[in-house]
C-alpha cells in the first residue's frame, strides 16, 4: 500500500511530474481542465494457465490495491508539480479506470482545457 509519505509515492510523483512537463503543450494557468486517466496494470502470472493462456476464471476488472482514488491523488499532485496547472482545484472533470494489460504498465493521461460549459 502506498502512503502519503511513502518514498515510492514521492519518487513516482516526481517522475510523473517530469514526464508531464516534457509532454505538456503549455501551462494552463488558472483555466479549468478535465483529466482522463487510464491506469494499465500488469496481469499477475496466476491469471494464466500453464500454456500461457488467460484462465477463464481470471478477473476482468482490477480490484486490487492501491485504490483508484489514491492513484488519482498522486496523479493530480504530479500535474500540479509539473506546472501544467497552478492548483488541482482547477480539475473540474475527471475520468479514470484501472485496466489489466499484458504488454505495458503505467498511466495514460489526457488533460483538456474546459473553457466552455458542457
Amino acid at each position: 500500500m502506498l502512503r502519503h509519505s511513502d518514498n515510492r509515492l514521492v519518487a513516482w510523483r516526481g517522475y510523473a511530474a517530469g514526464m508531464l512537463a516534457m509532454e505538456a503543450p503549455g501551462i494552463l494557468n488558472q483555466r479549468p481542465v478535465g483529466v482522463i486517466a487510464t491506469y494499465h496494470i500488469q496481469r499477475p502470472k496466476s491469471h494464466y494457465n500453464t500454456k500461457g493462456l488467460l484462465r477463464t476464471s481470471a478477473p476482468t476488472h482490477v480490484t486490487s490495491r492501491p485504490d483508484l482514488d489514491k492513484y488519482l491523488r498522486a496523479l493530480l499532485d504530479a500535474i500540479q508539480i509539473s506546472g501544467i496547472i497552478k492548483d488541482d482545484s482547477q480539475v473540474v472533470a475527471l475520468s479514470a479506470v484501472k485496466v489489466y494489460s499484458d504488454d505495458r504498465e503505467g498511466v495514460e493521461v489526457r488533460i483538456d482545457p474546459m473553457d466552455s460549459p458542457c
